[in-house]
């Protein structure tokens, strides 16, 4: 039902790709030295923040540092994953239940991150009817019969003029949340950040599995540093785990990305994840296939396939469900399973 992170000081962002750098963020590339300017002159500020870019471009992570780095840094920090529940549970978990005449169980997410931020991901999936009441919210500061002091940072991975001007997101709600923009880059534009973000999940995940490796090689780095990563920092991180989760090292060997082999001229390396969005029309395509998904188990396929069919729809789940021919609340079920696994990890 989302995250939230309870009042801490120094804590890291529960974000993987957070682990160092400004309030965790990794990366000295130019297009983030922008980023961090803004993080440090947006915490400062009361202002609402929209936060655009590309799927698994580190929104989240974003998110946690401006709240970090703001006033209300003691305060909780909670995020609302639109995309990832059904909206009559999205309206029971930002606003709480209104049948209920006093508060029982967790609050709901408005009431919990009072005094703090509240994150709402992929905001645009909202229904109308729901940004409505979202509106409503912002003119009163009303959660049911309580008055709360609530920032709202928001995401969305799709371009807002679009849906502004097909009527699937209210202009007047926008306005107010997008006092302050801020569009993050995908990974393709971060000149050499990949080398510092392989390697630190690279520590990371080899930390958590018990295990040691050697330091990726220049061979591993011109290899992903080829490829294109079309689903940015998120798809970079699973590429990695996966390596280590398959060899014990210490040396990584190259067969362990054998996914993102340099591009020969004019064509695209593939990535496990990207072939299981592509379809194999010949024998020798599922070969390619085959070879790429070796090593994995059945639910991890899965897991890939639902991934790449949700990147295919620009991070729409019910779009996902039609690629995929099942329905949206099958999606919705895998992940939050997804999430609650994440979370008890």
């Amino acid at each position: 039902m989302g995250v939230e992170i309870p009042p801490s000081h120094g804590a890291n962002p529960s974000d993987a790709y957070a682990t160092s750098g400004l309030h965790g963020l990794i990366g000295g590339s130019a297009a983030m030295r922008e980023v961090y300017s803004q993080i440090k002159y947006l915490a400062a500020s009361r202002a609402n923040i929209f936060i655009t870019g590309e799927s698994g471009t580190g929104k989240q992570a974003c998110a946690e540092a401006i709240h970090r780095a703001s006033p209300r840094s003691a305060a909780p920090f909670v995020t609302v994953s639109c995309n990832a529940m059904p909206p009559e549970l999205i309206e029971r978990r930002i606003f709480g239940d209104p049948s209920e005449s006093a508060p029982s169980g967790p609050p709901c997410a408005l009431r919990a991150a009072d005094r703090g931020t509240l994150f709402l991901d992929e905001v645009s999936v909202l229904p109308l009817p729901l940004q409505g009441r979202l509106l409503r919210f912002l003119q009163s500061g009303m959660a049911g019969r309580t008055l709360v002091d609530v920032r709202l940072i928001c995401s969305s991975s799709q371009p807002m003029l679009a849906e502004l001007a097909s009527g699937k997101f209210r202009e007047d709600l926008y306005y107010r949340l997008a006092v302050v923009p801020l569009e993050l880059p995908p990974l393709r534009e971060r000149g050499g950040d990949i080398e510092a973000l392989a390697q630190s999940f690279l520590r990371r995940f080899a930390r958590e599995q018990g295990k040691k490796f050697d330091p990726l090689g220049p061979e591993h780095l011109a290899a992903l540093e080829a490829y294109s990563w079309p689903g940015n920092l998120q798809e970079l991180q699973n590429v990695i785990r996966r390596a280590v989760l398959l060899f014990d090292g210490p040396e990584l060997p190259l067969r362990a990305l054998p996914a993102i082999p340099p591009a020969p001229q004019g064509q695209t390396p593939q990535t496990a994840e990207t072939a299981a969005e592509q379809p194999a029309s010949t024998e020798a395509n599922h070969e390619a296939l085959f070879k790429a998904l070796a090593g994995l188990t059945l639910d991890q396929i899965e897991r890939l396939a639902i991934e790449g069919a949700i990147r295919a729809a620009h991070g729409s789940l019910p779009g996902a469900a039609r690629i995929l021919g099942v329905s949206p609340s099958t999606l919705y079920r895998k992940r939050e399973r997804w999430n609650d696994a994440q979370r008890s990890a």
